[in-house]
Order: C-alpha cells, then structure tokens, then sequence
C-alpha cells in the first residue's frame, strides 16, 4: 500500500502571526480578583508576604502608631473586616493566632477579591498576582563574557529526584525527593518565588528569588503519606496537582497506595480517600483531553517466595520484589478517584503490549492526523525504559541497575497510546536506536507552534527523544533521535507511521555540533557528548523569517546533568564544559544545508516522503551566540569562553520554564530555573551524592533579553 502523504497547509504570515500570538495569549492566567474587581488577597496578611503570623500584628501597629509603612493591601490588613484600619484589627488577628479566637473573616486563604465592599481597596497583593516582571540581568559581565547563570536564594531543603509542576500562574512548586543517595525520601514541598528576596540575607545574584516552604499559618508544607521518591506530579484542570505513587526510598519498601492533591491557593494537601488502582513507581502519567491523568507501567510490589531450602534448615524470609507492569490507570477529576483503564465498552484491561510492561520509560504528546497539536486526535507516545523478570528474579529495590543486575532488560520499542479506542500499539515500523532508560524524555517540537517559518503545518507531528543511559554499563545514549509522524488513514492509529529523520553526516543530532577544537569542514564526531541526569525543556524563541515578520519557534535546552562515557576501565561520568554551558536544540538550523544548500535554514531543500517538513535540527552550543543564516556565530567561542553553570555538578535536578521580565510564563523571554541537583551521577546501588551548590541558578538563554528577534 503506499503511503499517503499529508497536504502540506500553509499559512499567510499574518495569520500564523495571531495564531502564535492566540498560543501565547492563553497560557497566561490573569491575577485573581474578585466581584468588585480588586485584587484578590488574604485577609490578615497585613505585609503581604503571603503568610499569616505575629508579623502582620506587628507591621499594622507599626503604620498606626509609629508612622510605619503602609500595608500593600490595605484589605488584607483589615483583619475583621469593618472597612477601618485601626487598633482592633491587630487584636482581632492575634486573638486568632494565640488565643484560640475566631478566624478573620473571608478571604480566609484562597486569593479572592473582599466579599463586602468597603471604602478599603486592594490595588497590590503580590502572593494572588502571578510572576512579578523578573529584574533585568545580563546576558554578558562587565568583560563583554557571555554569563548567564545566577545563584537564586538557597532552597530550604536541597535535594535531588524530585518532582516540579507550574501553578496555573507560573510559579515553580517543587515536591518531595531525596538528598540521601536514594535512601530516604523527603517529605517538604517549596516553591519558587522570583518577585522578592529575603530581606535578611545577602541579596543573590539573581536579584530577587525565594523559595517558600510554608502554608499562611507559618506552618511546613508536607505530604500527609510521608516522603515520596519515583512518583509523578500533573496539574488539574483546576490548578490544583495530584500527587500519585512512589515510595518513602528506593530499597524494599512498600509502594504509596493513596495519592495526595496539592492546592497551590490553600498551599496543603489532601489525601484521596480511596486508593489507586495499582501502587506503582518509576511509572509515566499524561494528561488527557478530558481532564484525566493516565498512568502508564512502572513498577508494582509483590512477594517473593525462597523456593530452594537453606542448608542447616535456617529459616529464609520472603522478601519484596518490583516487577514492571503492564497495567494502566486513570485518575478521574469528575469522579475523584482512580479507575482501571479498560477498552470502551467492556471490562477488558487496556495494556502496554509489552509483555511484562516497562518502568523508567518516557511518554509525550503528539498531534494526530489533523497535524495540529492539543486537538481531540492527539496520540501518546511511550518509548524507553527496561522489562523486569518476574517471580523470584524480579527486582529487590527500585534502584537503578536492574539490568545490570540479571533482573531486567532494556527496551527499543515504541508503542502509542489513542485515548479514542484506549489501546495500546506496539509500532513495528519504527525503534529506538538504543536503550534510553532512567528518564529518558519526549519534547514535541511543536508546542508553540505549529508552522514552520514558510508556513508549512505539521511541527506537532515531530517529536525528539534525547536522554536516559542503558542501565547495564551506565553509559548514556548518544545523541537524540527525531521522529516525524505521518497518517495513512488506515490501519491502528490512522495507520501512523513513525519516521526516524537520521543525519549520520555531521552527527547534529548528538551534543557537540558546536564543540571545539575547529576542524576544516563542519566534522563533529571527535566531539560528541551525551547527556543524562536532567531533563530537556521546550522554550518558545522568537525569530524572524522574513523582514518586519515576527514568529515564534521552539527551542529545547538541555543544561546540567552528567555526559557519561565509555573508558577503558567502564564508563565514567564527565562533567565537561559542554554539560556545565549547556545546548539548545534549534530545529530550523540545517548543517547539511549549510554545505549543500543555499542555507543553513533552508528546509525546502530537504523535504521528501521520509521528512514531510523539512525539518532536520541541530544542537548548538550555549555560547552566548547564536548563528546566523551565514553561519556567522557557528563555532565562534572557544570553550574557556563559554559560560558555566555555577554548581560544577547538577544531577538529577530539574530544569523549570521561568517568566522574564515580561512577568508572563511561555513567552520568548523565559528563563530557565535549575533547581535542585545531587553531585553524583551514581552507580547502581546508590545515585545522587551530596546536593548541589548553590541549590538553585536562573540561567538566561541567549537571544531571550533582545528586543530584536533572532534572525
């Protein structure tokens, strides 16, 4: 049968303008307000540090009757709510506080606008706006060196292996981990806040950051089930986060049953009554069109038996095992609890077709045969990860090593998920090259936006998956592999096919394109890094294509981590100036155009049935330049020039999307929050090492403070 192609769409640049702008628009969440249209607040929190404590008391005498500061919100400072400031508010709330009196009238936590309208106004709440505008910090020092790391305030627990989501506004909420090579879990929550700086310490070189660990009453942020390791965190539809599976470590003990939801308003969390369909770890989750979140394999929790007796009758507990599973779940917001996930229609489970599942796997978004990403046919794409053995082979722990250990082996397949038909396919048309276990990723390189810059629709249908090592050997995957789906209309899954986009010639597709030292001609294979121990991050970049027009693209940065190569004597962690510098995936930027092709940019050129769109990518060094379509900035910088990060190791932290100074989140000033890190990336019964230092830096990409988009 031969392969239909898709029509190639095609915008005017005025519209692919609106519809990037519409794209931009909507991921930003307006402060909340209420009825009478003033900001939202808390009522009591008279210095609007978004807590409730003696303070408040404190700074609301301070402006009666010592000609203090002024409260922000002069609302929240009217602690019972008769529409004055005076002497009676402060006693209201330290009755409260101390003494066991009424709590102050609403708004008693969540960010809304004051109930009865008084001659009292709330111009200015910080902790109910979202991301203040970020201070301006430079790309380069005073010595024209591009620099763009900067320390934030430290975390109040660092720590490694945990779990990151966005609050509905932008804030960076930090969950649980380890900062015990594995051995003990955390239990605290953190977030991230870059409008303010704590007044009592040095001022970090970020100028303003803050992580807060507290709920308003002054008290910890905690999981109520305890510490949790190996879980994943996905946000609702109405903000809040739902917390579901892992462990309190990563040896034998028992697996989490129930999973906690998280309010970013209330700032505490709240144990699902009823338990999730199969304790798992290690496992991916996806959120889907409908509001639900699907859980995909990990690892679950058996018994196992000692078959052969022990001379001199010496008695051999059982002991427990985590085999991977094929099993899947939902989590239903309507219904507020966990459900098998069954074909429609009957009460036959829908599995990975895996025969034993798979844990430490990857699973990310792709459009569907509309070519249009976040439509109603979007697919999942699950890839990566390792098969345990079951019975008494399967796993002790959840550490990683299993396959170097006998007990499991890695996988290549890729499978897809329709939330349509709720089926699993394993793809035979296309692998991956090579294992990716332990965090391997998915980056769609359409999501924020769909079109190329000569207006050809599609980039939803092309996805990069980097990251992750081989769990044997530990050594990392070279390179990231590119995908480019296309629909034949018939068959599972619209008759997907998977399209691998190699570019053997150059090698653009591993970390090190732009590595030195220069060769004659563009040959970086002596040169070529693997990374593993972080995570990839989609940022939108603006550009322009042709003059006076504005668009947006997506870059991926990938920073911190640990490249990890052979040697004669295994393989060895490298923590080399290109991991410390990071890179950025550019997908518009071509080295096999720049030799054969009019331009390095030039996507026409390479267009056939095996790459509908063009599209071919390469990693580029962050080096503060940014190569042009003459290759101008390509190769430009030699490695002691470029900027490092400044914790020397940072492994297993995450790599977060931060607002600029436009104060809005996913748009072409964002920065990049790397928080957390251990400085090891560990073998197989222990990983991480001590924390990182400092616990957290800001790094500004290149090109994202220009006023002038790149070219």
């Amino acid at each position: 049968m031969s392969q239909a192609q898709p029509p190639v769409m095609r915008a005017s640049a005025a519209s692919r303008v609106a519809i990037v702008a519409g794209l931009l628009g909507s991921s930003w969440a307006a402060p909340a307000r209420g009825g009478d249209g003033t900001v939202g607040f808390l009522r009591g929190d008279s210095n609007a540090d978004g807590r409730r404590n003696l303070t408040d008391a404190v700074f609301t005498l301070a402006h009666l009757f010592q000609a203090g500061e002024a409260p922000p919100c002069a609302d929240a400072a009217d602690a019972n709510d008769d529409g004055k400031l005076d002497l009676s508010d402060p006693v209201r709330l330290l009755s409260y506080l101390f003494q066991g009196g009424p709590a102050p009238p609403p708004p008693l936590s969540r960010c809304h606008g004051d109930p009865t309208p008084d001659a009292l106004d709330c111009s200015k709440y910080p902790p109910c706006l979202g991301p203040s505008p970020a201070p301006w910090l430079e790309e380069r020092n005073e010595r024209g060196e591009y620099s763009p790391y900067y320390a934030t305030g430290e975390m109040h627990r660092p720590r490694y292996m945990f779990e990151v989501v966005l609050s509905k506004s932008g804030y960076p909420i930090v969950l649980g981990g380890s900062d015990e090579r594995g051995y003990s879990g955390i239990d605290t929550v953190e977030v991230f806040d870059q409008s303010t700086y704590d007044k009592d310490l040095p001022r970090p070189p970020s100028l303003t950051g803050i992580w807060i660990d507290t709920d308003f009453e002054g008290d910890p942020v905690a999981f109520k089930q305890g510490p949790r390791m190996r879980f994943t965190a996905d946000r609702l539809p109405d903000g809040r986060v739902i917390v579901a599976g892992g462990a309190p470590d990563l040896t034998g003990t028992s697996l989490h049953a129930k999973a906690e939801i998280y309010d970013p308003e209330l700032r505490r969390f709240e144990v699902l009554e009823g338990e999730m369909v199969l304790p798992r770890c290690r496992h991916a989750s996806v959120a889907l069109g409908d509001g639900s979140i699907l859980y995909i394999g990990g690892q679950n929790q058996i018994v196992v038996m000692p078959e052969d007796p022990v001379p001199g009758g010496m008695q051999v507990r059982p002991r427990p095992g985590f085999p991977t599973t094929p099993l899947c779940e939902l989590y239903s917001p309507r219904e507020n609890k966990f459900l098998r996930l069954t074909l429609p229609g009957t009460e036959r489970a829908s599995e990975l077709q895996t025969p034993h599942g798979r844990a430490g796997h990857a699973a990310g978004r792709l459009a569907g045969p509309d070519g249009s990403l976040g439509s109603t046919d979007d697919l999942f794409l699950v890839a990566g990860g390792f098969q345990a053995l079951t019975g008494r082979f399967a796993p002790a722990g959840k550490f990683h090593g299993a396959v170097a250990r006998g007990r499991g082996e890695p996988l290549s397949a890729i499978e897809v998920f329709d939330p349509q038909t709720s089926a699993f396919t394993l793809l035979s048309s296309a692998s991956l090259l090579g294992p990716r276990i332990n965090d391997p990723h998915i980056v769609n390189l359409g999501q924020f936006n769909d079109f190329t810059p000569d207006g050809v629709r599609g980039m939803g249908n092309l996805v990069l998956i980097t990251g992750g090592n081989d769990d044997a050997s530990f050594c990392t995957t070279l390179g990231a592999e590119l995908f480019a789906a296309t629909f034949t209309g018939f068959g599972p899954v619209q008759g997907l096919q998977l399209l691998p986009i190699r570019e053997d010639q150059f090698t653009s597709h591993a970390e090190g394109a732009e590595h030195f030292p220069p060769a004659p001609q563009i040959d970086p294979r002596d040169n070529l890094i693997a990374r593993c121990g972080t995570n990839p991050l989609a940022l939108p970049r603006a550009l322009v294509t042709v003059p006076g027009v504005e668009e947006v693209a997506t870059w991926v940065v990938s920073v911190a981590g640990v490249d990890i190569s052979p040697a004669p004597e295994g393989c060895v962690e490298g923590f080399s100036p290109t991991v410390r510098a990071g890179a950025v995936f550019d997908p518009f930027f071509s080295l096999p155009a720049a030799r054969f092709g009019p331009s390095p940019r030039d996507l026409a050129s390479h267009r056939s049935p095996a790459n509908p769109l063009g599209v071919i990518g390469c990693w580029l060094t962050l080096d503060g330049a940014i190569p042009t379509a003459d290759l101008t900035g390509f190769r430009s910088t030699a490695p002691e020039l470029w900027a490092r990060s400044a914790a020397p190791r940072r492994v297993y932290g995450r790599n977060v999307p931060l607002a600029g100074e436009d104060g809005r989140i996913h748009t072409p000033d964002d920065r990049v929050l790397l928080a957390g890190g251990g400085e090891s990336f560990g073998g197989p019964d222990w990983i991480g090492g001590e924390p990182a230092s400092p616990s957290a830096e800001i790094l500004v990409v290149p090109g994202s403070t220009s006023a002038t988009p790149s070219p």
